[in-house]
């Protein structure tokens, strides 16, 4: 292979005299070769091809073809421009061929990881979210025909699922610490129920099963992301609480304004805020009497 770049300095030398005829046929000839056997290296798949792309194939021959009658004819610059098409829709075919086989592996990685992960009621794990919006967004790509951007999706979906699904043998110590965490959340996701329905039943058992079959990594990121979505809910119930002590009418008036929050801790915050105004407005009296306090002291200095 002579490179496109070198043949293109070959076609201008030729053009002014430097170089012959003889040298660029053979150049030409060796990079028809070498795409040839680059396309013959694929036939075995280009079904595969045909599915995603019916016209890739049909746009490759027709270039193929006027690059070899360019080349027949000795018309060099024509042969340049076809010889870089007939590339360019080479290069199409592998990328297609790599973005599919990426993104069949990472499927399966995903069902693995969809296997794995426990029900675990109300809450959203990160890691089973991210990893099937990554799979959508290879399949679109792959859709559009951006099968090189479909390609990095895939493998970046892959760096991304794969470590969650290596297999060791727990330690003692990571047992002991991952019981312990286990019962800490249960203790927050059944204090937390009359906020948000959570199956606390559900979380202990599967989670646990993951961790003894092995999936350690996997089962010390969902155990996370469940500590902090239970944390969040137990910040909204604890608002709640407060808000009900002060003034009980309000969470029922503002319940529309709660439910329009973007999440559990937008949510909590709003209601640690109408906790502070109704206290704010029930003890104006007392503010007053401090001010007036306040007022006194100033007048005054420490005596020993």
């Amino acid at each position: 292979m002579i490179g496109t770049a070198t043949l293109e300095r070959m076609v201008w030398r030729h053009e002014y005299g430097q170089a012959s005829s003889s040298a660029l046929e053979a150049g030409f000839n060796a990079e028809r070769s070498y795409i040839d056997d680059a396309f013959a290296a694929v036939q075995n798949r280009l079904d595969i091809v045909r599915q995603h792309d019916a016209g890739l194939l049909g746009k490759f021959d027709d270039c193929r073809n006027a690059f070899g009658q360019a080349l027949d004819g000795g018309q060099w610059r024509t042969c340049l421009h076809q010889m870089r098409k007939t590339a360019r829709h080479l290069s199409a075919v592998r990328d297609l061929l790599a973005a599919h086989e990426a993104i069949a592996a990472v499927e399966a990685d995903a069902a693995i990881l969809r296997r794995v992960v426990p029900d675990v009621g109300p809450y959203r794990l990160t890691s089973v979210e991210t990893a099937t919006a990554l799979v959508a967004a290879a399949r679109e790509c792959m859709n559009e025909h951006a099968y090189l951007k479909a390609r990095s999706i895939g493998d970046f979906a892959a760096a991304y699922i794969k470590p969650l699904l290596v297999r060791t043998a727990p330690s003692p110590d990571t047992l002991r610490s991952f019981t312990d965490r286990i019962e800490r959340l249960t203790e927050i996701c059944n204090e937390v129920a009359p906020v948000a329905v959570a199956t606390a039943e559900l979380i202990p058992g599967p989670l646990q099963h993951a961790m003894r079959d092995g999936w350690v990594d996997l089962s010390l990121r969902l155990l996370g992301e469940l500590e902090r979505q239970a944390a969040s809910r137990a910040q909204l119930a604890s608002a709640l609480f407060d808000l009900s002590q002060v003034e009980p009418k309000l969470i029922a008036r503002d319940m529309k304004r709660l439910s329009g929050q973007r999440s559990f801790e937008a949510a909590a915050r709003y209601v640690r805020r109408r906790t502070i105004e109704s206290v704010a407005n029930s003890s104006k009296s007392l503010n007053i009497e401090i001010e007036s306090l306040i007022g006194a002291w100033n007048g005054k200095s420490d005596t020993v």
